[in-house]
């Protein structure tokens, strides 16, 4: 698969007045702090969940939800409009309507076309059934329930998701203040584009043109194994928080996702690469409990070094199957709770990682991590689908210049506060 068409355009989120970025194999976006680093893998997060959510299981359990809601509202308004008898009467009615359409809703069809046409053939069979009083209030029915099985209605589903993750994301004010209140986001290769257009932090239009990641996992920090526990309380485990971290507790704390065997084969080296980085294991020992084993002693994670732990979140993410061939990885600066001589290790995990066919997107503001990724792409051969970037603060405002081939520029910048000092 030739990923290196992949590119994404930022205009006006946040600080990024104008960005282009291409995502191959291995995308390393440097620079200081308060340069945008971070918001570029934060919009991709948002973009592909979005769009994601609107492909699979989880759009169509919420539409399902909402034509039964649907089904609720028009038993209670039939109710305040109908005696006691005639509502007896209509009630049959609709609850044998009610049956038909949770038939419908389950059973599996070729297309949504097909389960629309069935959908219609069932109204057409019931309307003859209903009092002549209540016809319009069951047109309106017929046409909202309709209307769940039309483009229309996923397209609004994924800018209502999109619109929710950027609020978490950025909070509610994350089009540039020097764009007069429009941004534009776009996501391309060579086969198909994705489009947003945002006007005063609204999404006014979403164009999907398709699936270009299985998936996309963002990790921030690895203190969120000191955070699962009071997650997973029930009282914390439905509401909204931030969405990078609810994702990533999710893929380390529940049930692994199936992948096919020759995935997990290809992914058993990386594993026992880690494995011996940390000279030991990372065990589940109850959800949302981690063990850390090594020569036959079990620690607690809560209780391991921290940067144990940021080789644990990928060594669990591969045993739950989450990081698998096309999948993309967004690692923002993973050298924090990293000693050197680890970063330079974490650098050979992540080109295993893009070796192996997943997408990783690095930010960080350190000279090891960026050497450490020069010579580990060369090392591992995958110079070919690695893109460099240098992020720079001008005015306020983001930009960015892709310095593949000329490294030394961030070095430069890196280096900038020492030349202060002496």
């Amino acid at each position: 698969m030739n990923l290196s068409g992949r590119k994404i355009y930022i205009n006006n989120i946040c600080m990024l007045e104008n960005v282009e970025i291409n995502i191959s194999g291995l995308t390393v976006i440097a620079g200081e702090n308060d340069t945008g680093k971070s918001t570029i893998g934060k919009v991709l997060f948002a973009l592909i969940k979005a769009c994601e959510m609107s492909r699979g299981g989880f759009f169509y359990k919420n539409r399902d939800r909402y034509i039964r809601n649907k089904i609720y509202d028009l038993k209670s308004l039939l109710s305040m409009m109908l005696t006691k008898q005639e509502y007896y009467q209509m009630a049959q009615y609709v609850n044998a309507l009610e049956a038909k359409i949770n038939f419908i809703l389950r059973k599996r069809y070729k297309s949504e076309k097909e389960k629309d046409t069935n959908l219609s053939h069932i109204f057409e069979e019931m309307r003859p059934l209903f009092l002549p009083r209540v016809s319009d209030l069951m047109e309106r029915f017929f046409d909202e329930v309709r209307k769940a099985f039309t483009e229309n209605f996923r397209d609004k589903f994924r800018i209502n998701n999109l619109e929710n993750l950027f609020k978490y994301l950025f909070m509610d004010d994350y089009v540039s203040n020097f764009a007069s209140g429009v941004a534009k986001i776009r996501l391309e290769s060579a086969s198909k584009i994705t489009k947003i257009s945002i006007e005063h932090n609204k999404i006014a239009s979403l164009n999907d043109g398709g699936r270009f990641f299985k998936d996309v996992t963002y990790i921030d920090t690895p203190v969120i194994f000191q955070l699962i526990r009071l997650l997973m309380l029930s009282d914390l485990n439905e509401k909204e928080y931030m969405p990078t971290i609810k994702d990533l507790k999710r893929k380390l704390a529940d049930l692994p996702r199936k992948i096919d065997l020759w995935e997990k084969d290809e992914l058993d080296d990386v594993i026992s690469a880690i494995k011996n980085i940390i000279k030991g294991d990372i065990v589940i020992d109850e959800p949302g409990s981690f063990v850390f084993s090594r020569q036959n002693k079990k620690f607690r994670i809560e209780n391991i070094a921290t940067g144990i732990k940021s080789f644990a979140i990928i060594l669990l993410l591969l045993k739950n199957g989450w990081l698998t061939t096309n999948t993309l990885l967004v690692i923002d600066e993973p050298e924090v709770h990293l000693h050197p001589k680890w970063q330079v290790e974490y650098c050979r995990i992540i080109s295993l990682l893009v070796r192996k066919g997943i997408t990783v997107i690095v930010a960080t503001h350190s000279p090891y991590i960026v050497q450490g990724l020069i010579k580990m792409t060369d090392l591992y051969e995958i110079k070919d689908r690695t893109n460099f970037y240098l992020m720079f603060n001008k005015d306020g405002v983001g930009h960015c210049e892709n310095v593949t081939g000329k490294e030394h520029k961030i070095f430069q910048l890196l280096a900038e506060p020492f030349d202060r000092i002496f």
